[in-house]
This record gives C-alpha cells, structure tokens and sequence, in this order.
C-alpha cells in the first residue's frame, strides 16, 4: 500500500496535475493502520519533480527547470516526524505514548482556488 504527503506533477504539458490532498498524509497513515497491508510504501522519499519528497534535498541532484519552483525553499523533512510516530503504531498495533509534544504542519503556497494557466484540471475537484 502506497502513503504519500501529497499528489502533484508538474514535469512537461503532458505531465502536469494536481489532486487536492491536503490531509492525505494522515488520512493514508489511517488507512495503512486499519487495513494492515503486509507492506507500506512511502511514496516518496526523493521525488522532486511531484514534490511529494520527504527526504533531504539533495543539492547534487539536477532539479531541471521547474521543480526548483517548488523544492527550493520547501523542506518537507518535518513528515518524516508525523511518519514516525505512524509506522510505530502500524507496526505494534496501538499509537504510541507521545514523549513530547510537537506541532508539524505545512500549507499550500498557493490559494486554494487558483487555477492552473496550463496541464490538466484537478483530477479530483
């Protein structure tokens, strides 16, 4: 079973959408630990082009021309928190006991009714 932050593409003309997906990290998180999959797949750990990244940025990998639109300056390290506390849970069965508090959260760069100028509308508008 796949889990990812979000779902956005913006490669070429034919490559190029965007779902609204602004609590699917959690809600697949959810998902995972109901359904009890054999395996959780987190996609992905370093896919810049659909910015669905939660690695590091690696500064020796080519980003092309537009994927720096939307890694430079955007840190998606902080999911690897909420995945933490997620995996421990789908792999024991129960939520672990919160040792500290954190806050973690992320926000669209963008308003929410903004329209694309090209590419393909919103698959799940």
């Amino acid at each position: 079973m796949g889990v990812s932050p979000w779902q956005f593409k913006d490669i070429d003309p034919q490559n190029n959408w965007v779902e609204f997906s602004d609590t699917l990290w959690n809600y697949r998180w959810q998902q995972a630990i109901q359904l009890k999959p054999d395996i959780v797949e987190i996609i992905t750990w370093n896919d810049y082009g659909e910015s669905h990244y939660i690695g590091d940025i690696n500064p020796n990998v080519d980003l092309g021309q537009q994927a720096p639109n939307y890694v430079n300056g955007f840190v998606h390290a902080p999911w690897r928190i909420v995945a933490n506390y997620y995996i421990q849970w789908y792999k024991t069965g129960s939520p672990p006991a919160i040792q500290n508090d954190q806050v973690v959260f992320w926000y669209r760069s963008h308003p929410k009714a903004v329209t694309c100028s090209g590419g393909f509308p919103v698959r799940n508008g």
